[in-house]
């Protein structure tokens, strides 16, 4: 009786080579003409990401990309306008990554730097129409410094039911089933099907750091910051 050869596996979307493969797509995406991404040494220069680092999460070694290499990675591309979230580079789901080439490519630097509010709100626009379940939150208090600060604001795409459970522990926009919605870490609670949300700053004036027992409707993990107070408390 003959036995058929085995065939090779091959990798799900969860593994770790298939995660770095993503990550691959994502650095593919850069640089200033077609078909010269930024090397791996370039982006250790340029950001801080460690090129050996990056390799290994690229080709799937030892483990493959973590969380919070991925949250590290999509800060680094986000800021070459390529846009994508958590749930595609982790998990093969959503919408397939895309570079936004930016409205006043072709002026000068200086010309680029005189409407940051402008720039900063146009962005925000961008974020939400390049992803579907997109959302951005303006902090308003000291709950999360020195983190995220009054006036900064923040994106994220929103996870909805059964997905919430894999955002415990991240800092996410949180929209509740009162209507509110809130920049908090998410916890899971005692109490089946709902979630805590605590503040990170110890010393926060706001009267209630953390609200227990919480029905979560959306939660989206944080993955871009637009800095600065006077831009952002002024829209």
């Amino acid at each position: 009786m003959q036995h058929s050869p085995k065939s090779k596996k091959e990798p799900t979307l969860l593994s770790a080579e298939a995660r770095g493969h993503r990550l691959k797509q994502l650095r593919q995406l850069t640089g200033s003409t077609p078909n010269k991404p930024l090397t791996r040494a370039a982006i250790e220069r340029k950001y801080g990401i460690n090129a050996h680092s990056l390799k290994n999460w690229e080709d799937g070694h030892g483990g493959g990309l973590t969380e919070s290499g991925a949250r590290r990675m999509i800060n680094v591309y986000q800021q070459e306008n390529i846009h994508c979230s958590i749930p595609w580079l982790m998990q093969g789901v959503g919408a397939t990554p895309t570079r936004l080439l930016p409205s006043i490519q072709q002026a000068p630097d200086f010309m680029q730097r005189t409407d940051p509010i402008a720039t900063a709100v146009k962005e925000q626009q961008d974020f939400k129409s390049l992803h579907l379940e997109g959302i951005t939150f303006e902090v308003k208090d000291d709950a999360m410094a020195p983190f995220y600060l009054s006036g900064d604001v923040v994106g994220g795409v929103r996870h909805y039911a059964r997905d919430i459970d894999q955002l415990i522990n991240c800092d996410c926009i949180i929209e509740t089933n009162t209507g509110e919605t809130w920049l908090r870490r998410l916890q899971k609670s005692t109490v089946p099907g709902q979630y805590n949300l605590y503040a990170l700053n110890p010393n926060t004036k706001i009267e209630r750091p953390a609200l227990y027992a919480v029905e979560v409707v959306a939660a989206a993990p944080v993955m871009r910051i637009w800095r600065g107070k006077k831009w952002a408390s002024s829209h």
